[in-house]
């Protein structure tokens, strides 16, 4: 694999925002002089970076040359890791920890022995990897009684395998509710069925929108009453 900078391999395309911009590889290099230190180890340092140049928390990082393993990236999208000094090829799989990449990025990085080498690398584009879903349950059928709580579930989804997630988190995404519905508490990680719930109640008569929503990209939500089965034609979902 060709050596590459941050901007020989960028991608056209809508990326989310992470953290702010970050000064990403200062005193790195993806080549660094050589030093005469040959029984020490290096540092392999690597940034995740988005098209706007924010990092991505979350992805994986693989490397493999004089030994082979995997990083993970941390809020600021570095990653890092003390290997033996030789080339490595770097590469960030499509499935991250909590992220979907979508576009491959990769580099070779020579590490120095009792130096460190790397840094960011091509920009790229990404979603959230664990999400919501409009398979819908409600704890008890509409139409509900004021100051009634029922729980309400959304079904969550591993972008990866597009099965049910048990156990994971709904990482950047939250509750809320409108009209004559409010939420009384609610849960972002999923059960053991793979369902994340809420507690609502009815404050008065009337309907009323429940969603679950990416905190950073609204347009990403899950309308969770649209998603269920209706009342009664006629009725509202308080009475």
């Amino acid at each position: 694999m060709a050596l590459t900078s941050c901007l020989s391999l960028a991608r056209r395309g809508e990326g989310q925002e992470s953290r702010g911009p970050t000064t990403y590889g200062a005193g790195l290099s993806f080549t660094p002089p050589e030093r005469v230190t040959p029984k020490k180890k290096g540092r392999l340092i690597i940034y995740v970076v988005d098209l706007d140049g924010r990092g991505i928390p979350g992805a994986y990082v693989d490397y493999e040359g004089m030994s082979k393993g995997r990083m993970l990236t941390d809020d600021a999208g570095r990653a890092s890791a003390r290997v033996p000094k030789g080339p490595y090829e770097v590469s960030v799989p499509f499935c991250g920890k909590t992220v979907l990449i979508k576009d491959a990025v990769g580099a070779d990085v020579i590490v120095p022995g009792g130096g460190k080498a790397g840094g960011p690398l091509a920009r790229t584009t990404w979603e959230l990897r664990y999400r919501p879903t409009p398979s819908v349950r409600l704890g008890e059928p509409a139409p509900w009684e004021r100051g009634e709580q029922v729980g309400v579930g959304v079904r969550v989804e591993d972008g990866c395998t597009f099965r049910a997630a048990p156990g994971e988190a709904l990482a950047g995404f939250a509750w809320r509710a409108s009209g004559k519905v409010r939420i009384v508490s609610s849960n972002l990680r999923a059960d053991d069925d793979g369902f994340a719930y809420a507690v609502v109640e009815c404050t008065g008569r009337g309907d009323g929108s429940i969603e679950v929503y990416n905190t950073i990209d609204d347009e990403q939500r899950v309308a969770v009453l649209e998603a269920a089965s209706a009342p009664a034609k006629g009725a509202s979902w308080c009475r």
